[in-house]
This record gives structure tokens, sequence and C-alpha cells, in this order.
């Protein structure tokens, strides 16, 4: 995954006619693995495996997507749901029973502020959601932020025995801070698809059967060492073992 600076513009695909965006909270079903509301919990609201979260963050009562509460993902001293103000730590869950390789879909809520930066870094990169044993093989989706204002939302993946990350990118320069987009991803049957407010924003054909998942957990808001912060506030967190949209 260090050479993702290197390939990122080679997913980069520009959206299609927009479609409607799921117009409200979720609820389990059969397909759900893993689904967290984050309205008085960092736990998982239902889970097939262990529905657990580690780390530390906050959260907002009333700035979700549809007047419910949402997490806080940024930088700095947050008030942890039993009231202790914490340093923020990546959500971390366990991927066992919670994520399906074979086939699935990772989707969210989040808003983003924009505000976070790095002296000397040309581009900042803001992990929403990491998957990666070390820095290299694995999954992960994040939005890039140039010093030139562009900023790109990425899922990038690589193999244990590729040279290179695969990615698939979309220009989301237009969005505004605070304001609320739902991001999916799907994957089985041998591909890839990115997908942003309910609209196809990317596909990648002939990839591999299975999702490059290389960790026992998953991480949201920051990679494992807690810096490159997502800097917004995510909701409706759910992962499914089918592919939920664009079939």
């Amino acid at each position: 995954m260090g050479r993702l600076s290197t390939v990122i513009l080679a997913g980069l695909l520009s959206l299609p006619g927009r479609a409607a965006a799921p117009a409200g909270v979720f609820a389990p079903d059969d397909g759900t693995l893993f689904l967290a509301h984050y309205e008085t919990s960092l736990d998982a609201d239902f889970a097939r495996g262990d529905p657990g979260a580690d780390g530390n963050a906050e959260l907002e009562a009333g700035r979700g997507p549809f007047g419910g509460a949402a997490v806080v993902l940024r930088r700095g001293l947050l008030v942890s749901p039993d009231g202790v103000r914490l340093p923020f730590r990546a959500l971390t869950y366990d991927v066992a029973g919670n994520l399906d390789p074979e086939r699935g879909t990772l989707e969210f809520w989040f808003a983003a502020n924009f505000a976070e930066r790095t002296a000397g870094e040309t581009v900042y990169l803001h992990y929403l959601f990491d998957c990666r044993r070390g820095s290299s093989d694995g999954v992960v989706v994040l939005i890039t932020a140039a010093q030139s204002g562009a900023r790109t939302l990425v899922f990038c993946e690589q193999q244990p025995d590729a040279k290179e990350a695969q990615t698939l990118g979309f220009d989301v320069s237009a969005w505004k801070p605070g304001e609320w987009h739902h991001v999916a991803v799907t994957w089985g049957n041998s591909r890839r698809a990115l997908f942003v407010d309910g609209a196809r924003a990317g596909q990648r054909d002939n990839a591999p059967p299975r999702l490059a998942i290389n960790d026992e957990a998953f991480r949201l808001g920051s990679v494992r060492w807690n810096n490159h912060y997502a800097d917004g506030r995510l909701a409706e967190l759910r992962i499914s073992k089918v592919a939920r949209y664009g079939q």
C-alpha cells in the first residue's frame, strides 16, 4: 500500500447519472453481518461476530444524516460515551464473523471536516476504513486531500503477492464540510465497485475472487498507528455478505 500515491489516478472515473442513496437508518436482515448506528455506544448494534469496539471516539447526538447520532473521527481529546475525556484512538472491530472476503458490501455515511493537515505533506490521507496487517497488503477506504484543494475518495486493495495496489477513485472536491454522503464498496464474482450517494462511481472487473482482507481486525478513523485521521463524522456503518448495489 506504500505505492498508493503512484497508482491512485489510474482508478479515477466520472460519476454517471445519480441514483437514490439509502433513505433512512438500516435494519438488520439475513444479509447483514455487522451494523453500528452509533446512537449510544461504540459497539455494534448487530453483529454475527464480536460486536465490541476497542478504541475511543465521541458520539454526538442529533448530528447524524437522519437526525440521530454520529461518531466523531478526528484527532484530539474527545469525550467517550461514558463521559471520560480521552484522546481519539481508531475504533477497532474483529473481522471474524463480521466480514466475508468472498462477497459483500461495506457502506456508511460520512461528513468530512477537511480541516486536518500535516505540515510538509503535499497530500494528506484521511483513512476512513483500514484492514491491513501492516502498511502494505489489505484494503482501505480513504480520502486524499491535496494542498491545491483537490480531494479524492479512494477504495484501495493490494493482494499479498501483487506489485501494485488496485484502486477505484472518485473526485469529491465539491463536497462541503459537514455535508453527509453515502459511500459503499461491493465485492464478489471477481468484481469490485465503488458507489457514492447511490450511484456507481467506479468498477473493476477481473479482480481476484477474494477481497484482500489481511488482518484479524478492521479500523475506523485512522490507521493502526493512530495517525492520518479521518477528520469527520461517520454514521450507519453496515457490512453485508451480499453485494447490495449494482447487481
